[in-house]
């Protein structure tokens, strides 16, 4: 571990002796006079170079402003540019260590909102008693900005008598890339569970075994119409003495052949409560009032100035079909 420290310590002030380098480029180029700017950076490297190895010394022979030396050139750090390179990584390795890193950022702090999540639906539900669905709480989007370096170096060469005159010349051209990270929608067909509220995952299979008992078959069994049926899991602190497990409650939007599903003049609403038993699904008759029947099923209010329970049922029922559809469920 100590040896860990010491490499991430030592990274920190190569990090650090870079970006000065790059103030003194831009001192030398811009004010090749400002002592008070340049003498600090100066200061600032040397202070950073000395924990470090022998490779680094060039650092310390750094030339700060004074009545014998007044301007600072590109020249003075020559000697420590031969050993560091400043520009060391290239910007295809930096860029796809960048995002990486922002990604896998991303994905950690989603996963300790998932954990966030459940732990809060789960506190609302005993809370509540599970009349409150559960929430997912989601990054929808992350943007991230860096700024590139572009290093240009060119060398000529004269021999003249065995004299060589070489000159390097670095420029530094300043751009950033702006991008967004976003939380987008799983492709269809993949496997997605978002809250146990809502059942998704197996929906249809759910369905089709229900409709095969014989009360469901009855009440959905509308000449001439379509259906769409949405399914929520109950929690047990809804149920009868708060400890039936396995119940779910099944909503359906019956429409004539001709219309849409989500057209708010719906035709029949049908409720079904079931719970899984040893394995098959069974009337539960303890969750609707008791003078109710199980499937409950009635027709659309006919009178503007009511808003009935068929109707929030259907805006419910008709959001979530629109939202399976554009996730590319079967609807």
């Amino acid at each position: 571990m100590a040896e860990q420290r010491d490499r991430i310590f030592m990274h920190a002030q190569v990090d650090t002796i870079v970006d000065r380098l790059r103030e003194l480029i831009e001192l030398a180029r811009n004010s090749p006079a400002d002592a008070t700017n340049i003498n600090n950076v100066v200061k600032d490297l040397q202070a950073n170079a000395r924990g470090l190895t022998d490779e680094i010394a060039p650092i310390f022979s750094l030339p700060t402003l004074s009545g014998r030396k007044t301007t600072f050139d590109v020249k003075d750090l020559s000697e420590v540019l031969k050993t560091i390179n400043v520009t060391a990584g290239g910007a295809s390795t930096t860029l796809h260590n960048f995002l990486s890193s922002i990604g896998s950022s991303l994905i950690e702090a989603q996963k300790s909102l998932n954990q966030q999540s459940r732990d809060y639906s789960q506190a609302a539900a005993v809370e509540f008693r599970g009349l409150v669905p559960a929430s997912q709480f989601l990054i929808p989007s992350v943007k991230a900005e860096m700024t590139v370096g572009l290093d240009q170096v060119q060398e000529r060469t004269v021999n003249l008598i065995f004299i060589k005159d070489s000159t390097t010349k670095d420029n530094f051209v300043q751009s950033k890339i702006s991008f967004d990270l976003v939380a987008a929608p799983p492709p269809p067909g993949a496997v997605i569970d978002l809250t146990p509220f809502l059942l998704l995952n197996g929906r249809q299979a759910f369905l089709t075994e229900l409709e095969a008992l014989p009360e469901v078959a009855t009440a959905l069994d509308i000449t001439n119409t379509i259906r769409f049926g949405a399914v929520f899991v109950v929690s047990a602190a809804s149920t009868h003495n708060s400890q039936d497990q396995n119940v779910f409650l099944a909503v359906y939007v019956v429409q004539d052949k001709g219309k849409s599903i989500l057209d708010p003049n719906w035709k029949t609403i049908v409720l079904v409560v079931v719970q899984r038993v040893n394995g098959k699904l069974t009337l539960y008759d303890k969750l609707l009032e008791a003078t109710d029947s199980n499937p409950l099923v009635f027709p659309k209010t006919r009178s503007d100035k009511v808003v009935s329970l068929g109707d929030a049922l259907m805006q419910m029922v008709a959001a979530i079909y629109q939202w399976m559809a554009s996730l590319g469920f079967a609807v």
